[in-house]
């Protein structure tokens, strides 16, 4: 039986961001971990987690 998904490293990223900003991380600090130059990276990558 086949995976419905296959996990990628890029899914673990934005698991690991979101589970960290549910959890009252620093969106600054979050955006230092995972390397972005741009923080508008990181606001759009969680945006659709705080809606939950």
């Amino acid at each position: 039986m086949e995976p419905a998904h296959r996990v990628e490293i890029h899914d673990l990223r934005h698991a690991f961001a979101s589970w960290s900003i549910q959890n009252g991380g620093d969106l600054y600090e979050l955006a230092t971990l995972l390397g972005h130059a741009n923080r508008l990276s990181t606001s759009k990558q969680i945006r659709d987690v705080r809606r939950y």
